[in-house]
C-alpha cells in the first residue's frame, strides 16, 4: 500500500516538483494556513546567515540572557528573528523531538552550508498552553522536510557545538517538495491528518488545493491509519 501510495503521487506530481531545484517562485494561498505559515517579509541566504552571526555575537556578549526558552517570544537584541529560504541538503533526526538540517542557498551553490535546530520545545506550529509543540505536529513537519524540499525558515540564533552560528527554528513553511518520489509521502499523509496546512501542501506539490482533496478522498485510505499495537 506505501508503494502503491507513492506511485500515484509521484505521477500526479510529476513534472510539477520537478521544478523544484529550478526553483520558480510560485505564490502560496494563505487562507486557510496556520497564523504562523507565511511571515511578510524575508531575507536573502546570505544575509541570513550574517544576521544570525550578529545575533550570536551579542548573545555571547551577555546582552540578551542567551538563547529564548520554552515559549518565549523575545524580541531583545540577540533573539530577534530571521526569515530566509533554503534547500534541505540533509536531515538528521535524533529522537523524536530534535533533528539537525543541513540548509544551502537556493541561489547560490557554492554559499557555505548553515545548519538549522528543529527542536519540539522551540517550535511555534501547533504550540500548546506550556509552549511546547503538540508531538504529532511536529512530527509531521519533522518528517516533511527531507533533502531537496524549499522551505521559507524563521528563528533565532544558536551556537552549535562548536561556537558556530546556527539556526533554532520557529515556524517553518514547506515551499517545494523534494524531487525525490518517496520524500512527497510525509507531505501527503501530514496533510491528510491535518497537521499540514492542505494550501501549503498543494502548493509544494504543485497542485491545486482541489486536486489535492481529491487525492486526500480517493489515494491510500488507509495510509494514514495507525497499524494496532500487539498485547504484550
Amino acid at each position: 500500500m506505501h508503494r502503491f501510495c507513492i506511485a500515484v503521487l509521484f505521477l500526479v506530481t510529476t513534472g510539477r516538483t520537478a521544478t523544484s531545484f529550478a526553483w520558480s517562485r510560485t505564490a502560496i494561498d494563505c487562507s486557510g494556513h496556520h497564523r504562523y505559515a507565511c511571515p511578510p517579509s524575508s531575507s536573502t541566504y546570505a544575509d541570513a546567515v550574517s544576521e544570525l552571526r550578529a545575533q550570536l555575537a551579542l548573545q555571547q556578549e551577555g546582552c540578551c540572557g542567551g538563547s529564548p526558552g520554552r515559549g518565549e517570544h523575545v524580541t531583545a537584541p540577540g533573539n530577534a528573528e530571521v526569515c530566509f529560504e533554503a534547500y534541505v541538503s540533509r536531515r538528521r533526526p535524533m529522537g523524536s523531538g530534535l533533528a539537525f538540517l543541513d540548509l544551502v542557498d537556493p541561489t547560490d551553490e557554492d554559499a557555505p552550508e548553515l545548519t538549522a535546530l528543529l527542536k519540539r520545545q522551540a517550535f511555534e506550529p501547533g504550540s500548546s498552553a506550556d509552549g511546547a509543540a503538540d508531538p504529532a505536529a511536529f512530527a509531521a513537519y519533522s518528517k516533511a522536510l527531507q533533502p531537496g524540499t524549499l522551505l521559507r525558515l524563521v528563528g533565532t540564533a544558536a551556537p552549535t557545538r562548536t561556537g558556530e552560528a546556527s539556526l533554532l527554528v520557529r515556524r517553518v513553511t514547506v515551499l517545494a517538495a523534494a524531487p525525490n518520489p518517496q520524500h512527497l509521502y510525509p507531505l501527503f499523509t501530514g496533510a491528510r491528518a491535518g497537521l499540514l496546512p492542505r494550501p501549503e501542501v498543494a502548493a509544494a506539490l504543485r497542485l491545486d488545493l482541489g486536486e489535492l482533496e481529491v487525492l486526500l478522498k480517493t489515494a491510500c485510505p488507509v495510509a494514514a491509519r495507525a497499524k494496532p499495537r500487539r498485547s504484550t
